[in-house]
């Protein structure tokens, strides 16, 4: 058998197959329905995708819709007093109570010389219409005058951050920003406004150190390093809804222009009505009817008017749809945008709205962020000039910020709502007060002061209140536990 198998050889083992697997998505397949559709798809990454020139294109046609659109204008105002508001507070968490007070006061004081919330609302619609904005820290002499720390703050416009002519050929600076090799931003490269009348092709570069720099910009990409106008995914949904409300206008107009015509049924020259001048009625020129007048026509003639058919029932849905479209690339809910909720209830109203605060809460920590460096170098400059209580502090003060509360629609509904989260043990005072903008602390001594009160005195009045009924019912338990025994 061995001989045999030698001769002829051993029977081969069979090998399993490779299974080729072919596997696509419908999306991923060309075809003559969808081609135009996808023709302008491409594969750049962020930073060509947002180049220079498409930047500015965008930038320029977002103002002009902020300029001429009250919707567009609405938007972005809308966005700026939802997200900062009245500007946000300081609360200072050292140990010293008095101490905190101090320099509460004390931010306060500087946040309304150097009109802090007013700078920071122009900041986010300049994020809306241009895609981004830069904070730098300056420090302003006539701040000091005031007794406050000198550190001042100055808005640029993103199109005076770009790589000027000469630095084209460096690797290093993308689109105005230097970096470093780990891609931390170095330094930002500011020229004059290229829209303003003084601007010159060959001009000075300011180099303006990244740690005096604040870059407000939203990074919807991995490796973004420049802003999108927020509008930018709207704009051709506003020139749609722009072309189409002028057409409904110009229809309406040219129905309620024309007062009258003049019709027949008899074709020109064949049984036509003629003057006795042989001029054929059906060429006159137009008449004006005098008023309280009566009008003799020819036989065969009739007058009739044109029916207005614009703007038709389905109207104000149409536009109703463009301005949700629109809102949806802020997560603005249509009635916000429109300033209508005739259509909603409460229920739904509320709905619509958590998206848009969750866009807010999340819009809050990002500026939150920012004001911590804003804060830190603020302590900074008031520790070097000595303004007390700053002087002389060497360690990082520990603080948070409370942004303005967002007001509820029904006021009893929501103060029912945390009185049961407090009594239930799933929320805080403090927690409830920071919802609607204020220092619980602050908040409790103003109200012990306007019941004559001392605070510790109030606030065990409040946790009468607040936890009476259980401490009442422990009572009772722990008596009857003990007459038992």
């Amino acid at each position: 058998m061995g001989l045999l198998q030698n001769i002829f050889g051993s029977k081969a083992t069979p090998q399993p197959r490779t299974k080729i697997i072919r596997a696509s998505y419908d999306a991923a397949k060309t075809h003559d329905q969808n081609r135009r559709h996808w023709a302008n798809a491409d594969y750049l990454s962020a930073d060509s995708a947002g180049r220079a020139e498409i930047r500015k294109i965008l930038r320029s046609r977002s103002r002009y819709e902020f300029e001429n659109n009250p919707y567009a204008r609405g938007i972005a105002h809308t966005m700026a007093n939802y997200v900062i508001g009245q500007g946000p507070r300081l609360q200072v968490l050292t140990e010293s109570v008095d101490a905190n007070r101090e320099i509460e006061k004390l931010f306060n004081r500087w946040a309304q010389a150097t009109k802090l919330a007013q700078k920071l609302r122009t900041s986010r619609i300049s994020k809306v219409i241009s895609g981004d904005v830069l904070l730098q820290i300056i420090n302003n002499p006539a701040i000091e005058l005031q007794g406050l720390p000198g550190l001042d703050i100055n808005l640029i416009e993103a199109d005076q951050l770009e790589t000027p002519w000469s630095m084209m050929n460096d690797l290093s600076v993308i689109d105005g920003i230097r970096l470093d090799s780990y891609g931390n931003p170095v330094e930002y490269l500011i020229v004059s406004h290229p829209g303003d009348s003084k601007y010159m092709s060959i001009q000075d570069v300011t180099r303006l150190p990244a740690e005096n720099v604040i870059h407000i910009f939203t990074p919807d990409r991995p490796g973004q390093h420049r802003g999108i106008p927020e509008l930018a995914a709207a704009l051709e949904t506003f020139a749609q809804l722009r072309r189409y409300m002028q057409a409904v206008l110009s229809a309406a107009e040219r129905a309620a222009e024309v007062s009258m015509y003049f019709k027949t049924d008899s074709p020109p020259g064949e049984g036509a009505q003629v003057a006795d001048d042989g001029t054929e009625l059906g060429s006159l020129p137009a008449i004006e009817p005098r008023r309280n007048e009566a009008v003799f026509l020819p036989e065969g003639w009739e007058p009739f008017q044109l029916k207005a058919e614009q703007p038709t029932a389905e109207f104000s849905a149409t536009v109703h749809q463009y301005l949700s479209e629109i809102g949806r690339v802020m997560q603005i809910p249509a009635m916000i945008v429109t300033g209508d909720a005739s259509n909603h209830n409460f229920a739904s109203g509320r709905l619509d709205y958590q998206a848009f605060l969750k866009m807010i809460d999340v819009e809050r920590t990002d500026y939150s962020a920012h004001l911590d460096r804003i804060f830190d170098m603020w302590v900074t400059y008031g520790s070097v000039a000595g303004i007390a209580p700053l002087g002389n502090l060497s360690e990082r003060i520990p603080h948070q910020w409370y942004w303005p509360g967002i007001e509820h629609v029904d006021e009893l509904k929501a103060a029912n709502a945390a009185r049961v989260r407090i009594e239930s043990g799933q929320s805080s005072i403090a927690t409830e007060q920071a919802r609607s903008g204020y220092d619980w602390e602050e908040q409790q001594i103003q109200q012990a002061a306007c019941l004559g009160m001392t605070v510790e005195e109030y606030r065990k009045r409040l946790a009468d209140k607040l936890l009476g009924t259980v401490a009442q019912t422990q009572n009772v338990t722990e008596d009857n536990d003990e007459t038992q025994n």
